[in-house]
């Protein structure tokens, strides 16, 4: 993803200067907008009394908090440790917009999913953000799956008008997608894909046209609470580090979201990075639409499913390969086999000669073995400082959502 206004070489400058507090305890508002000096250099320099937020992680997450934290009035720095945004998990994913169907109807993951979606779809048709809305069919290939999808279809009934789905006859699926095997399925219209790093462009567009300072290639190296407020040591890639002060933190660093946050918080979850593996299927594409096998009942994935991109090419994955090395980014080619024969399930006549290694990824979760929801707050943190952990799937579909409820809870403070 290409950047939209600041250059690559940003620097802070070395001083900390702590802001005086206001009469009620807390440090005052500062507008960031009016605090920044463009140098004649090209650098983009920040003076250190006009700091006032500090977003960790320029993935999804936290382009979509850097854009509602800058438009509700925030002075908003944005970090991220490599030189390109969102290069990790945001980019690295099926970029589909899901509808909210399989978690409990009361989790975060339901509600923020069914609400970023709509929040999803207006900002991409205002900002001009290339999507469709495909559908999805999630398939049952025996009658003993059957009862999955009544399931699916309880809990999507339980979650709100917003999920609709109807059931399909063998016949219809047929009509749909002759190519995939299916005793009945589930029908999701408001399911579809967008392209996940043009959103994200535009959201960082949208951060900066609101005074966010977007910094590429900075890293946290520590962080200490101040009460109020906190000292931050932060370091160009290869540059010295610099102390600076700010009234609040959001923690939104993705797989490096717990390291973060243990700077200043000492009860904070383990997460699990787990691999997920995409294998692109050559010719035609198997079908028009995203095609779902029954979950698996332990959710540690969804399944290894068909999914199109904007182009209408088809892919497989993503699998699931627990204890898998979080450095190593390429695709685990031996796990060729077993996403040829999970996908045969449902897609009888795919040939393994119609494979080939596309990409993969690291999904951060707080649990394996069990469902665990979106973990979104402060828990045992100083005051001001937001930890966002486990944002793994429906993460990109409920983004600004996500940052509306990281909001509300800064606005509490």
């Amino acid at each position: 993803m290409q950047g939209s206004g600041l250059l690559a070489t940003m620097f802070l400058p070395s001083l900390l200067t702590r802001p005086a507090c206001s009469s009620d305890g807390l440090s005052p508002s500062l507008n960031l907008s009016k605090c920044t000096t463009a140098m004649a250099n090209s650098h983009t320099r920040i003076k250190d009394d006009c700091l006032n937020l500090l977003i960790v992680g320029g993935g999804v997450i936290g382009l979509a908090c850097a854009k509602e934290l800058a438009e509700s009035g925030h002075d908003v720095v944005l970090i991220e440790r490599h030189r390109m945004l969102g290069s990790e998990t945001s980019s690295r994913n099926s970029e589909v917009i899901h509808a909210g169907i399989y978690y409990p109807p009361e989790s975060l993951k339901t509600e923020l999913c069914i609400e970023g979606r709509a929040r999803m779809l207006a900002f991409s048709r205002a900002r001009g953000v290339r999507f469709s809305l495909c559908g999805k069919l999630i398939v049952a290939c025996t009658e003993a799956e059957i009862s999955a999808l009544d399931q699916i279809e309880e809990r999507a009934a339980q979650a709100g008008p917003e999920i609709a789905l109807q059931r399909w006859s063998q016949t219809k699926v047929r009509s749909k997608a002759p190519a995939v095997r299916a005793v009945q399925a589930l029908w999701s219209a408001g399911t579809g894909i967008v392209d996940g790093h043009q959103f994200m462009h535009q959201l960082r567009v949208a951060a900066e046209q609101a005074g966010a300072l977007i910094l590429p290639a900075h890293s946290m190296m520590s962080a200490h609470s101040t009460d109020p407020g906190f000292e931050i040591e932060l370091t160009l890639q290869q540059g010295p580090s610099e102390q600076h002060y700010f009234d609040a933190v959001v923690n939104a660093a993705g797989h490096g979201a717990v390291q973060v946050a243990r700077h200043v918080c000492d009860a904070v979850p383990e997460q699990i990075a787990v691999k997920g593996n995409y294998f692109a299927i050559s010719g035609p594409a198997p079908a028009d639409t995203l095609i779902y096998p029954v979950p698996r009942p332990n959710l540690v994935g969804l399944g290894t499913h068909l999914t199109i991109d904007l182009a209408g090419r088809a892919r497989l994955g993503p699998d699931v390969e627990l204890d898998a090395d979080s450095n190593q980014m390429a695709v685990s080619a031996d796990r060729l086999d077993a996403v040829w024969s999970a996908a045969r399930h449902f897609l009888p006549s795919l040939r393994r000669d119609q494979l080939m290694a596309d990409y993969a990824g690291f999904r951060p979760k707080l649990a394996v073995d069990r469902f665990a929801d979106f973990h979104i707050g402060g828990d045992d943190a100083p005051t001001g400082w937001i930890n966002l952990l486990g944002i793994e799937s429906p993460g990109l579909t409920a983004s600004l959502a996500i940052a509306r409820r990281v909001r509300a809870q800064l606005d509490q403070l």
